[in-house]
């Protein structure tokens, strides 16, 4: 009997450590939330001060808003943020960033009431190892978060693993990446969007930069390609768009005029398309709304309108409509 107690107080005591274990010593974020302005020229203080005092003060906690600050920023942190997604349903901004060091991409999730950090979302492959591709834009549809991963590639998470809240650090793994370099002639995945039942996704050109120079096709230097969404499920939607690695023919393939190039984020509507432009950290960069043409593949540029804003424009999204 003594020793059947004592071995049920071995398996307590090591249950209670366990608990203790989740409840104290669960990993925090990583990364802080500094307001922090660095690496760009001189001659661009100016400009930048301005759009700060027209723009980034709506998000900078004054009045009635949230301080949306993007952790990471400071130069310890060394992060660089690329894509924003709205995810309703968790009230939350995510933003990924990726470390000119190699530590490895993050998607960091901001309530959106309040600023803070919900989650720091460390990514994996299936592989077990780190991801550290640029993450240069993010989607939320319905069951997935859609990733602009490396090459031509685009990769997803099911939305049912982001469930922390509490301001820790979380270990997520790719669920499944594919293939779109057949749609646009090779050219890398820079971005990718989502709403209203589709997912879209692009290409970043720039002419006389060998890294950024290829063509998605004869007609236009970048092109948006576009699908629908359908499936009642995480694994459904993902099943639907892709086959054997590769994603399937496109809905539609709008190609953005030369004209309006270095696009690193788009949002579209029925009608519209949001673009963001930028190229390099000493550069302006610009937001174009343009007409959408989807019978005949074309984002139109005339009687466009445009906005200039802060170098290093990257991702867009919609936040209310």
């Amino acid at each position: 009997m003594r020793k059947t107690i004592k071995s049920f107080s071995a398996v307590f005591f090591a249950f209670l450590l366990a608990v203790f274990s989740l409840i104290c010593f669960a990993a925090p974020a990583q990364y802080s939330q500094n307001h922090v302005v660095a690496d760009y020229e001189k001659s661009n203080s100016k400009a930048s001060g301005n759009y700060y005092n027209r723009c980034g003060k709506a998000l900078d906690g004054a009045g009635d808003t949230a301080d949306l600050c993007i952790p990471g920023l400071s130069p310890e942190d060394d992060m660089v943020p690329q894509g924003i997604a709205l995810y309703k349903e968790m009230n939350a901004v995510l933003i990924s960033a990726y470390s000119h060091s190699e530590r490895g991409s993050v998607i960091f999730a901001l309530d959106r009431t309040t600023g803070s950090v919900m989650a720091e979302y460390h990514i994996y492959r299936a592989s077990g190892n780190t991801a550290n591709s640029h993450f240069g834009g993010i989607a939320v549809s319905r069951y997935n978060l859609y990733i602009a991963d490396y090459n031509s590639t685009i990769s997803y998470i099911p939305l049912s693993a982001l469930n922390e809240k509490d301001g820790k650090s979380v270990d997520l793994t790719i669920s499944g990446t594919a293939d779109a370099a057949s749609f646009m002639n090779g050219a890398n995945t820079s971005f990718v969007g989502s709403d209203a039942g589709m997912l879209w996704t692009g290409n970043f050109y720039h002419e006389g930069n060998s890294s950024y120079d290829r063509r998605a096709s004869e007609e236009s230097g970048a092109v948006l390609i576009c699908y629908t969404l359908s499936g009642g499920n995480s694994a459904e939607e993902w099943g639907n768009l892709t086959n054997a690695g590769d994603f399937i023919t496109p809905a539609y393939t709008l190609h953005i005029p030369d004209s309006i190039s270095d696009v690193q984020g788009a949002y579209l509507t029925k009608e519209k398309a949001y673009l963001s432009t930028s190229y390099g950290r000493n550069a302006d960069g610009t937001l174009w709304i343009a007409d959408v043409d989807y019978g005949a593949g074309q984002i139109i540029k005339k009687d466009a309108a445009s906005v200039s804003a802060l170098p290093a424009c990257e991702d867009v999204d919609i936040i209310d409509q």
